[in-house]
């Protein structure tokens, strides 16, 4: 009789530690699920400021790419505890972030072309665009090896003022990527699959860009 009753305190004890440990890994679920939530509400909220709030266009992009990657990379160490519908959603933030990237880079661009002349802004494209440097116009010092990314500076560079070129700007522009493109025409033998693979998906891009912008740009000597 007293083994019996024994038997069934073990017992009863074995289901009671059974249970508390299911609740407390139920309850650890939740409370991570719940810093997912904030962590990523900290983030939307971030993201949909930045696209609403016009003061953001005049703080410094270092500071407000940092308070982004932040507040991702808190998102992205719990994503395995978000839903479907928050997912899709964090993918939609992502571009919105990208759009209001575009838009700044623009304004910064508006800002800048209004304080200085047509003269100065062509210097500014050959610093901005030419890899190495601004006095290798003719990319003369380029080795086979730097030429995907002498075309990803041009791009970079290139694409996010498109809509605010004028048309000696463009000219100047063309006079560039053509000169970029004789040179790698004289080392394609050299240049590996991989960065020929990187240049071509750029010159669409870049072909791309042309296409709906250059039509409308206007000439900084056009009659008035």
């Amino acid at each position: 009789m007293l083994k019996r009753f024994f038997k069934t305190e073990v017992i009863a004890a074995v289901f009671a530690v059974s249970a508390i440990g299911f609740v407390s890994c139920n309850n650890a679920g939740d409370g991570d699920r719940g810093a997912a939530d904030e962590d990523y509400t900290a983030y939307r909220d971030y993201v949909s400021t930045a696209n609403t709030d016009t003061t953001y266009y005049t703080r410094d992009w270092s500071e407000l790419e940092r308070d982004y990657n932040d507040r991702k990379a808190k998102v992205d160490a719990k994503a395995d505890q978000l839903d479907e519908k928050t997912r899709a959603e964090y993918n939609e933030m992502e571009a919105e972030w990208n759009a209001f990237k575009t838009r700044y880079e623009a304004r910064r661009a508006e800002r800048e072309n209004a304080n200085i002349g047509a003269d100065d802004r062509i210097t500014v494209i050959r610093t901005r665009f030419i890899f190495p440097d601004a006095a290798d116009y003719r990319y003369a010092n380029l080795k086979a090896e730097n030429t995907a990314e002498a075309y990803k500076r041009f791009f970079d560079n290139f694409k996010g003022e498109a809509q605010n070129y004028s048309e000696q700007e463009w000219q100047e522009i063309q006079e560039i990527y053509k000169a970029l493109e004789e040179r790698r025409e004289a080392m394609k033998e050299e240049i590996t699959p991989k960065d020929q693979d990187m240049i071509n998906t750029i010159k669409k891009q870049y072909a791309s860009i042309m296409a709906n912008y250059r039509p409308f740009a206007e000439s900084e000597n056009k009659p008035q």
